[in-house]
């Protein structure tokens, strides 16, 4: 009979022990938790903002155009940035980086002069120019570099004033110019980028 209380008392002294063991092992845990939780971010491991990263720097940069993929700055900033190499690729004279995105020129007052797609520096997509009134007066597509698919360009009243197509920078196919009233000025067809047929001339039908 002794011995079965012996026993008895030994198993609840070790139901006991290992009850208390878990809950300091879960209070632990929880304190852990709760730490780790609400411990602030170093400012050193927050990500930097390309501006962020220019912060100090005695040249006039706003910003890293390199890393910007969509932006819109004043031309004078723009060309005082980028420069072109024997290529035709432009880069970042700051980091040497081929621009990337799209750009959006602005005039000193605001107004959008153009809006540029670029890939590794090359013109790569749509091209647009603008009048100063908003509406596109060029409107252009590249494929790294080279002129290809339609072009168009409109006066400042919005008319049509000449279309063409090329293929990797060469005219193919119909190019056509108007005047503002819309009668046609001249009219001839390309293959490879040689005329190979005129339809009008200076205004004057020379064929079919």
């Amino acid at each position: 009979m002794r011995l079965f209380r012996f026993f008895f008392l030994l198993c609840l002294l070790c139901l006991v022990m290992s009850s208390c063991s878990q809950q300091n092992t879960e209070e632990s845990f929880e304190t852990n938790a709760t730490k780790t939780i609400s411990s602030p971010i170093s400012v050193r491991d927050q990500p930097q903002s390309p501006a962020d990263s220019l912060e100090g720097d005695d040249s006039n940069y706003t910003v890293s155009l390199s890393d910007v993929g969509d932006v819109s700055i004043d031309q004078e900033t723009f060309s005082e940035m980028i420069d072109l190499n024997e290529d035709g690729q432009c880069f970042d004279k700051k980091t040497g980086s081929f621009l990337e995105g799209r750009y959006r020129l602005l005039s000193p007052n605001g107004i959008l002069l153009s809006s540029t797609a670029f890939r590794n520096g090359f013109y790569h997509g749509k091209k647009q120019e603008f009048h100063e009134n908003g509406i596109v007066s060029v409107s252009s597509n590249y494929l790294f570099g080279k002129k290809n698919g339609k072009e168009q360009w409109n006066s400042e009243g919005g008319m049509k004033i000449y279309e063409a197509n090329f293929r990797l920078g060469s005219l193919e196919g119909m190019e056509t110019a108007w005047n503002e009233e819309g009668e046609v000025l001249s009219k001839y067809l390309f293959q490879a980028g040689k005329v190979t047929e005129r339809f009008v001339e200076n205004g004057v039908v020379v064929g079919k």
